[in-house]
């Protein structure tokens, strides 16, 4: 895993060094550079695959007519070095994965982007035909910026960068900022900054005379409703792929381990692992005092049965909460999931032990997962039920007394009361929204620039589960779950692999129906089928967890000083952003004893912290 960095015009040498040190984090082993009268290439490297000089970037072809630098990983790239070789037009000098993109893109050109499985960020220089190529992976794991200043165009693997770079101006994206508050992260292709955009997944970018041209060389498949598979057959399938994702997914010239929390998808991803290896693999695990967040117990228990060389990690609550004020410059955009800040921990104490680590993201995408596809039962319901039980069930709501813990009941109940009369797509993702329509029109400044249902993409996903689930995999798993990943694990110099987003697999799991992943009421039913034949029931069918922190009892706190100065009314007033009056309201309900609160006051108090250092 590494960082790239780079630009093509009239760019500045000495400003890309400096840009390249931003990224110092995510390619501690090596540094290259590459420049000539147009272009200016960086690279930051964290040795996985030959970690010899001869892996060196960025790498020239034989004739230096071609430049590259790569982040991320080719899990065929053997399959594809065997084939080039068996041309006749082709010799290596490394054995790295870097130079069999090198050679394929001499054969194919953009095209060879489709052949790779893996994940990956690049950048091509074609002297030949001056033009500046980016690609991006089929999912988004890895990150990939661009943005044209004063002319020139410039990209990156972190938005970090460009605050940097010599005519930058902040201009805050204001759909974006509305987007964020509503789901808690910032969908691309756009960022928080107007003049940067994120390369889409399964996209490339063709950069040549002052033009951009962007390209899809893969799509995420349609979700199927029906298949030809019995459900059987179905489940061998999915027990191969899952197997080959995997064992794919164990290369690696430096020590490799999984993240195992004891659910569902990080034991399955950790038996396939072990299963595919001659000795006993490592797992990693951390622990903290709040019960209600701690996985740590079940995570034991399947290492246990797995024979793992298992590893626990105490942190304590001053380590957790001593991260909080540098997460803006962990993620460098503003995201709400209270996740990365375990998922941060996660990674520093493994990075302690292996280079490389293994998790089971994607599971909830791909196989209907979330609370949202079970409550869609009971809106179906409720929907049937005369206006005025409806209405009473929304009034009752309001009155419950909230709690503190993970997806709490009432949490659980009051979404899926507020969200039933939505319509079908605004059901599910009003889940993920802290606030209401209502709410948001309040807190924001100029509520009259806020329309949802129009700043999202135009595609219909209002039909079935299927459309859900999709809008799921395109939007929430890029630019959040992977987000997340990617910031946390690299912000110390760890690689992390996602087995269940080999593109095979996704495209297995949307050509099935619907019933074989959603089953009276149960997600994830086909996994929970295949998963029967290797893990206990009890680990199998335990309610879904989730890798949260005790935000609550910190804002109420350890963080309510800091809280309060974030809130003050003079910092919400200078950005002329938020309405200062309803701000404080959420605040002091909140600490007047409404945990429902902690949900809409989090992102509130992420935003002002990333605010505090960006704008």
């Amino acid at each position: 895993m590494c960082g790239i960095v780079g630009y093509c015009g009239a760019g500045n040498q000495d400003n890309l060094k400096s840009l390249s040190k931003l990224l110092h984090h995510r390619g501690p082993d090596d540094e290259g550079f590459y420049f000539d009268e147009l272009v200016g290439l960086a690279h930051r490297r964290l040795s996985i695959i030959d970690l010899s000089p001869l892996g060196h970037q960025p790498m020239s072809s034989e004739d230096d007519s071609l430049q590259i630098i790569f982040n991320g990983e080719i899990y065929n790239y053997q399959a594809l070095k065997n084939e080039l070789l068996a041309t006749g037009r082709h010799q290596f000098k490394s054995h790295s994965d870097t130079e069999v993109i090198l050679h394929l893109y001499e054969d194919l050109g953009t095209a060879c982007f489709a052949k790779l499985n893996g994940m990956f960020a690049l950048a091509i220089w074609d002297k030949n035909k001056q033009e500046l190529i980016l690609a991006r992976d089929r999912v988004g794991e890895k990150p990939l910026y661009y943005a044209e200043i004063n002319n020139v165009f410039y990209f990156s693997s972190e938005l970090k960068v460009f605050p940097s770079i010599a005519g930058f101006t902040k201009k805050l994206n204001h759909q974006v900022f509305l987007k964020y508050l509503d789901q808690g992260y910032c969908p691309g292709p756009n960022t928080i900054f107007e003049s940067v955009q994120k390369l889409g997944a399964g996209e490339f970018l063709v950069y040549k005379n002052n033009q951009i041209k962007i390209e899809k060389y893969w799509t995420l498949p349609t979700l199927a409703d029906k298949s030809a598979l019995t459900f059987s057959e179905a489940v061998s399938q999915l027990d191969n792929l899952i197997d080959e994702a995997v064992k794919i997914r164990l290369m690696s010239d430096v020590p490799l381990g999984v993240f195992l929390s004891g659910g569902l998808d990080s034991s399955l991803v950790a038996y396939y692992a072990q299963n595919n290896s001659s000795q006993k693999i490592k797992t990693f695990t951390i622990s903290f005092g709040e019960k209600s967040f701690d996985e740590s117990p079940h995570a034991a228990e399947v290492a246990k049965l797995l024979n793992t060389d298992h590893h626990v990690a105490q942190v304590s609550a001053a380590e957790l909460l001593s991260t909080i004020d540098g997460l803006p410059s962990i993620l460098d955009e503003p995201l709400a999931d209270s996740s990365i800040i375990p998922t941060y921990w996660l990674s520093k104490k493994t990075r302690a032990s292996v280079t490389v680590a293994l998790g089971g993201d994607a599971g909830d995408e791909l196989f209907f997962g979330y609370q949202t596809f079970k409550a869609w039962r009971y809106w179906q319901i409720l929907r049937s039920q005369p206006a005025f039980i409806r209405q009473s069930l929304k009034s009752l709501v309001n009155i419950l007394p909230s709690r503190s813990g993970y997806f709490s009941a009432d949490f659980k109940f009051k979404r899926a009361i507020l969200n039933f009369d939505a319509d079908f797509y605004n059901q599910h993702f009003r889940w993920f929204s802290p606030f209401t329509l209502g709410e948001l029109g309040e807190l924001v400044k100029s509520p009259d620039t806020l329309d949802y249902h129009h700043s999202w993409p135009a595609e219909d996903y209002s039909k079935s589960l299927n459309q859900s689930a999709a809008l799921y995999q395109k939007y929430y798993l890029t630019d959040d779950i992977f987000t997340k990943v990617d910031r946390a694990s690299m912000a110390v110099s760890l690689e992390t692999r996602a087995p269940l987003v080999d593109y095979r697999l996704i495209e297995f799991a949307n050509s099935l129906p619907p019933d074989f992943k959603f089953h009276h009421g149960q997600g994830k039913y086909i996994l929970k089928k295949l998963a029967e034949k290797y893990l206990p029931e009890n680990i199998i069918y335990r309610e879904k967890h989730g890798f949260p922190s005790p935000v609550d009892a910190w804002l109420r706190g350890p963080l309510k000083s800091r809280a309060e100065e974030l809130f003050s009314g003079e910092k919400i007033i200078k950005q002329a952003l938020l309405n200062p009056e309803f701000v404080q309201f959420l605040w002091q309900d909140f600490l007047s004893g409404n945990h429902y609160r902690a949900r809409q006051i989090w992102p509130l108090f992420i935003w002002q912290l990333w605010a505090e250092k960006y704008l």
